[in-house]
């Protein structure tokens, strides 16, 4: 099969990123032909602001280019991860043009909130979806602060919407978690069309043997991800075990501040993919103390994969891939005190432990290794291009 596999960069090298590198090798090594066709914030730069958001709203090099891509290169399915802002939604006209099939894999909100979050001023925040309009999104701003970004975003959704871009032009939508699919069907995108395939890692880790005995946090630092509670967390509790934090963002001066005044703190700044994964191995414990809903946060899937159980906010898709007692343990989002008295229970697990280890080994070779990954995404993909050739024959 040739799949052609489209993201668009941000500025700011993130999950969704890695995933999209991921997923190319893991392809490439199942002997699949990959084109891809990627775009880079960094452009943004040398653009104005209504080039930007004219090119938001219906990118003319993006579809022109794809629709060449797909042409030449005998492409079987268009795989989109990111389009926001300068692909835009034109990739799937251009996909469509040319009888192909798009699948759409959806790493966070932003097909139903502006701030692509679900989450304004420390709380979760569903207004857009409950009352099936933009208005909420113009009056807070939730774009960058800005009320002009925010409408040329909100503008560009409804008009795409109304066009059925995403009703009709994608075959297949990708959601992370049964959580995530239910948010989207709330966000009217057809039930039919959504498949449920978490993220994985194109190269497994391997065991570790959790003899460190810290908590590790790993990640960015920014405030819907629990930076400000977990660091009050073990401010005033010095009897909590060593916490190791890697990562760094917005909140980067709270985590060099912890660290400072609690002796038992460390900040170790952005770490490489192998630093990180060097820390699980012998970690204790990984801790994702997030506020809002995450979309499938590889970091769990990368602790799995090293034996590593996880405390995690009982929130969304957290709640949903953390089992309670069996890969992990869960505290209420936003709880200082509830996270201390988590933390304390499960590191005092001693006996059941080992056990936990097995199990949460055992979740990811059943759940998220490459393997079994790559199968799922192969059946949606052959999904799409049966039906595509279907509407075909009908035509």
């Amino acid at each position: 099969m040739t799949v052609l596999i489209a993201h668009n960069f941000y500025q700011q090298a993130g999950g969704e990123d890695r995933v999209f590198a991921d997923e190319r090798e893991m392809l490439t090594a199942r002997g699949h032909r990959v084109v891809t066709y990627t775009r880079s914030n960094d452009e943004i730069r040398m653009r104005s602001s209504v080039g930007i958001g004219l090119e938001t709203l219906w990118s003319q090099r993006s579809y022109s280019e794809v629709r060449r891509l797909v042409r030449e290169g005998g492409v079987d399915v268009v795989h989109c991860h990111n389009t926001f802002p300068l692909i835009s939604p034109s990739i799937y006209w251009a996909a469509c043009s040319e009888g192909v099939p798009v699948v759409q894999t959806v790493h966070n909100y932003r097909l139903l909130c502006a701030a692509a979050t679900l989450h304004r001023d420390g709380q979760i925040c569903e207004e857009c979806v409950s009352q099936r309009s933009p208005l909420p999104a113009l009056r807070h701003r939730c774009y960058r602060d800005s009320l002009g970004a925010t409408g040329v975003l909100c503008t560009a959704r409804e008009i795409h919407r109304s066009l059925g871009s995403w009703s009709e032009k994608v075959t297949r939508f990708i959601a992370l978690s049964e959580f995530m699919r239910g948010k989207l069907i709330e966000g009217e995108i057809p039930p039919e069309k959504i498949r449920v395939k978490p993220n994985t890692l194109a190269v497994d880790p391997g065991l570790g043997d959790g003899t460190g005995g810290y908590v590790l946090f790993a990640g960015r630092l920014s405030r819907e991800k629990g930076i400000g509670e977990l660091c009050d967390a073990w401010l005033g509790n010095p009897d909590l075990p060593e916490l190791i934090i890697a990562g760094d963002g917005p909140m980067g001066s709270r985590a060099r501040e912890a660290a400072a005044r609690a002796g038992k703190v460390s900040w170790v700044g952005q770490a490489t993919e192998e630093e990180v994964g060097r820390l699980m191995k012998s970690a204790r414990y990984l801790i994702t103390p997030s506020t809002w809903y995450e979309g499938f946060p590889k970091v769990v899937a990368e602790a799995y994969a090293t034996g590593l159980p996880v405390l995690a906010s009982r929130i969304g898709t957290l709640a949903e891939i953390v089992r309670e007692g069996v890969t992990g343990w869960q505290f209420q989002p936003g709880c200082v005190a509830d996270m201390v008295r988590v933390v304390k229970m499960a590191i005092h697990q001693d006996s059941l432990y080992p056990e936990m280890r097995r199990r949460v080994r055992q979740e990811y070779e059943q759940l998220y290794s490459a393997e079994k990954n790559c199968d799922r995404l192969l059946e949606i993909y052959d999904e799409a291009v049966s039906e595509k050739q279907v509407e075909k024959r009908r035509m």
